[in-house]
């Protein structure tokens, strides 16, 4: 359950630091939202998305920083989109990682945001129908992500 909390907040985390952050943090009430092919073609982007070199680099450096972090993300500050309230939240909580200094942890935290500012760029058409998205159809479009969480939470237990 801790890698399942993890996994969500570096989600979030990276997103809020990379270009995607418009995504999360956009209020939805002027949205339109996509049609319904556009959904349907989202889902399908992000899917393939997923098989990725990119995403895939993504997903291991986001796997490596939640364990790094020794699941202190979930004590972090509501404000940690703030890169400066987070990283002042960090340099006080350093000795509960597995980062040696702050500055190791920004320049993790750094590359990160890199791989996923690729990622997002490689996939310009994904993001775009997502940065449209109504909120939900962003769930729907990132189900695959939650679902295999889910899974690799699951099996990590067994």
């Amino acid at each position: 359950m801790k890698l399942k909390i993890s996994s969500f907040f570096i989600f979030i985390f990276l997103n809020v630091y990379g270009q995607s952050s418009d995504l999360l943090i956009n209020n939805n009430s002027y949205k339109q939202g996509l049609s319904y092919d556009e959904l349907n073609t989202a889902c399908k982007k992000y899917i393939e998305m997923m098989e990725t070199e990119t995403y895939q680099l993504y997903e291991e450096k986001t796997k490596t920083f939640a364990i790094k972090m020794n699941n202190t993300l979930i004590n972090a500050p509501s404000n940690f989109w703030d890169k400066n309230a987070f990283l002042k939240w960090l340099k006080s909580n350093i000795k509960n990682t597995q980062f040696n200094t702050t500055e190791e942890a920004e320049a993790y935290i750094d590359d990160m945001t890199s791989v996923s500012d690729k990622m997002i760029k490689e996939n310009k058409e994904l993001y775009d129908m997502i940065s449209r998205a109504t909120k939900e159809q962003i769930i729907k479009i990132r189900k695959p992500f939650f679902d295999k969480t889910k899974y690799t939470a699951t099996s990590k237990r067994d």
